[in-house]
């Protein structure tokens, strides 16, 4: 379940007025674990942090992130809290992308590919279809 920014600030002023995390976490029916996170992550960067909209991260801030936790041996979510992310799975994924390619990151393009570019794609994989059926087909005139 998606919590809303007033969820979270709901979430958020119970912690702090003595709530405990399970009656949290059963009321909101949301992992103890993501509460915490929730509260370290406004501790450190007030309520302005849940007014973020997704963001996208240049190739060097995630880099950077990457190095803290492989390099400096910092935790996943102390860098991520740090660093403002929603989750520190999100850094997990950074990680284990950076690791898949060879240590480097990788910049996913975003959105669809346009039509215009399946087409060709599509035509590209039917004209080798088609050549590979002719040469088979001259094969077989060649040897009867």
């Amino acid at each position: 379940m998606k919590l809303s920014k007033e969820d979270k600030i709901e979430i958020y002023r119970k912690r702090k007025k003595g709530f405990t995390l399970p009656n949290l976490s059963q009321e909101s029916n949301v992992n103890e674990s993501l509460i915490k996170y929730l509260i370290r992550l406004i501790d450190t960067h007030g309520h302005e942090i849940l007014n973020q909209t997704r963001k996208e991260y240049t190739t060097q801030f995630k880099e950077e992130a990457i190095q803290r936790v492989l390099w400096n041996q910092e935790s996943y979510k102390q860098v991520a809290i740090e660093l403002g992310l929603s989750s520190a799975a999100v850094l997990r994924y950074w990680v284990s992308k950076y690791k898949e390619n060879g240590y480097n990151v990788i910049e996913k393009p975003k959105g669809r590919n346009s039509m215009a570019k399946e087409f060709k794609s599509k035509e590209i994989v039917e004209t080798s279809e088609l050549d590979q059926l002719k040469k088979e087909n001259l094969h077989f005139k060649s040897g009867a």
